[in-house]
């Protein structure tokens, strides 16, 4: 090796080195920053708990008979704290994946009454987007092996989606059992999706192209999409093009294998 050959060899192992440094000085700040996230979301836990908990006992009347003048900006309140929970467990979802500290639980559940707890959960919020949320209940309850929690979670998330897109018209959900696997379907007549929003769909902090309507945080498909996949489901969405609605469509073994459990 000559004397050029060897100052590039040098200069290239120097670069090399350069790289890989700020590489890992990138690679920390992103744990940081993760880190940050996932201890601020478990800390709003607890408070977030309490004023869910006031808000629905008013809702409900459970201190008396609310005025009208009073029970919307009771609901307004109730239905922003379900929706700043939602955000926090999609945070702490993703914290402790990242962290490698993911776990499922699997217990047997009616599959049924996991969506209709999803549905109803949403039902203010999709009455302020003045859109008709209808799940149409299976006679059979859907038994199936999973985590529970965890998939109400991809459940909700992906009926808040469609409510977040649906300003003024309808979404229907569905569920049922197709030999060895459970159906989710989620269908809205809402902004729809060209095939480059249907090929990010699922990425982590992707909320669409369209600014012209609010969005969510942009974790809540991508988490949906983990869980379903953790239990060794598959999901997918279906459009025909901006304006013309979308459906998400999910499936789950009836008996889960669950993968990535920490």
């Amino acid at each position: 090796m000559n004397g050029d050959e060897t100052k590039n060899h040098q200069e290239i192992s120097r670069l090399i080195k350069e790289l890989s440094i700020a590489n890992q000085r990138l690679q920390e700040k992103d744990r940081a920053r993760e880190e940050f996230l996932y201890i601020a979301a478990h800390q709003l836990r607890t408070p977030l708990a309490i004023i869910k908990g006031y808000a629905s006992m008013l809702a409900n009347e459970e201190f008396g008979h609310l005025e009208p003048p009073i029970e919307k900006p009771i609901k307004k309140v109730k239905m922003t704290a379900d929706a700043m929970s939602r955000l926090i467990d999609d945070l702490l979802f993703v914290g402790r994946s990242e962290a490698g500290r993911l776990s499922y639980y699997g217990k047997d559940a009616s599959f049924a009454d996991l969506v209709k707890d999803a549905t109803g959960s949403l039902k203010l919020t999709a009455d302020e987007k003045r859109t008709t949320l209808l799940f149409r209940k299976p006679d059979d309850p859907l038994v199936v092996y999973v985590d529970d929690d965890k998939i109400r979670q991809a459940a909700t998330n992906i009926i808040d989606n469609a409510i977040q897109y649906t300003e003024g018209g309808a979404i229907v959900v569905v569920a049922w059992k197709e030999t060895d696997r459970v159906m989710l379907e989620v269908s809205d007549t809402g902004a729809g999706m060209d095939t480059i929003e249907l090929g990010r769909l699922f990425e982590k902090m992707y909320s669409g192209k369209d600014g012209t309507v609010a969005r969510g945080s942009g974790l809540g498909l991508y988490v949906a999409k983990r869980i379903v996949e953790d239990h060794g489901g598959k999901i997918w969405a279906e459009s025909e093009g901006a304006g013309k609605g979308s459906i998400i469509k999910f499936w789950v073994p009836l008996k889960a294998k669950f993968a990535n459990n920490s």
